[in-house]
């Protein structure tokens, strides 16, 4: 079988307004229902991977970069803590932001009722009235990249207490599923 009745039968089973441009896979699949040849597969990879519509439209379903390192259990409660924010609250009482922080063990949350405009400092004061005060110094502290939580102050404060700070991958607030689960439930609640 020449390369133009080749390219021909993988034209049909890819470009076809019925086939839709199935990936790689399918398309294999489609073309070996019918025809065989040695370099099916490589041919099939080929011609899906130089597809012009398929480069222009098709959104990849890969991963993204990078590897993901998932956080160790902590043996005993309180040992890690997750925080995060939720703002945009209807001002009541005078807060219109609550701080969720949540231990990784028991899942237990804690809401901190505080203003959406507090800086790092009154963040770290709130932290340790309501967190710190009735369960101790935790190890690891989870959170996104908030501002509060990368500042300059904050850091001192995490190396300083010899607390280890951990960061969620920017963009992706499913890291941190259990504060964002808490999040979630709150708001419904509200």
């Amino acid at each position: 079988m020449d390369d133009v009745l080749r390219a021909e039968i993988i034209a049909q089973a890819h470009d076809a307004s019925t086939a839709a441009h199935p990936g790689t896979r399918r398309t294999i699949l489609s073309v070996s229902q019918w025809y065989y040849w040695k370099t099916l597969a490589d041919d099939v990879k080929l011609y899906v991977a130089t597809c012009e519509t398929c480069s222009r439209y098709k959104t990849s379903s890969l991963r993204a970069n990078g590897k993901m390192i998932p956080i160790p259990a902590p043996q005993e409660c309180w040992q890690t803590v997750s925080a995060d924010w939720i703002t945009g609250l209807p001002a009541s009482k005078g807060y219109d932001a609550i701080l969720v922080v949540v231990d990784k063990l028991s899942k237990r949350p804690k809401y901190i009722p505080t203003k959406s405009d507090v800086d790092a400092p009154q963040t770290a004061k709130e932290f340790f009235e309501h967190v710190v005060r009735h369960h101790g110094l935790p190890s690891t502290i989870i959170s996104d990249r908030d501002p509060k939580f990368t500042s300059t102050f904050w850091r001192s404060l995490t190396d300083i207490m010899g607390i280890r700070q951990a960061m969620t991958t920017a963009g992706r607030a499913q890291a941190d599923g259990a504060t964002e689960r808490q999040n979630r439930t709150l708001e419904d609640a509200l």
